[in-house]
């Protein structure tokens, strides 16, 4: 579906053409392209903004040009948009055991411990927004994370064991 606007100014004696904006959508009623045109003499573009929707009906990438008189482009940028899907509130990966969070629920401060070194350790809310990263630069074995900030909800801790990463439930109370 396509859609048009056209914008026009009184010049003292009547209206004259002076903008356009161009609107496109596709079968899921998702904005899929806009253009911004301006008369001179004839359209002439100066604006457009374009996007891609994958199958899920997930923004892929945007695409900005911004054009001049004589329809060459002199400033663009593009966007790529990445989604991670969490499918399970449980522990994803299977054999994660030697990896434990206490206490959970926790409220204050918890302990993570593994059986073998840590390298790193990150935890994701449910919106997959990084709120903590190990600052340690050091291999261990243990690390005591504060958490009496946090809101309550569930999130997900993700420990790297060398070339290993293990995923653990985590419920902030």
């Amino acid at each position: 579906m396509e859609a048009t606007e056209l914008i026009q100014m009184w010049n003292g004696s009547g209206w004259e053409d002076y903008q356009q904006f161009l609107y496109a959508y596709d079968s899921h009623q998702n904005l899929i392209a806009f253009e911004i045109q301006e008369w001179l003499g004839s359209w002439k573009s100066t604006f457009r903004y374009i996007l891609n929707f994958d199958e899920n009906n997930f923004l892929r990438y945007t695409v900005t040009r911004s054009f001049d008189e004589s329809g060459i482009v002199y400033f663009g940028y593009s966007t790529h948009y990445y989604y991670r899907t969490i499918t399970s509130i449980g522990d994803v990966l299977p054999g994660s055991g030697h990896v434990t969070i206490s206490p959970n629920p926790a409220n204050e401060l918890i302990t993570l411990a593994s059986e073998n070194e840590i390298n790193g350790i990150s935890v994701f809310s449910l919106l997959d927004k990084r709120i903590y990263t190990s600052e340690e630069t050091g291999i261990y074995t243990t690390n005591e994370i504060d958490i009496s900030t946090w809101l309550a909800g569930i999130y997900l801790v993700v420990v790297n064991e060398g070339d290993t990463f293990f995923t653990k439930k985590l419920v902030v109370q």
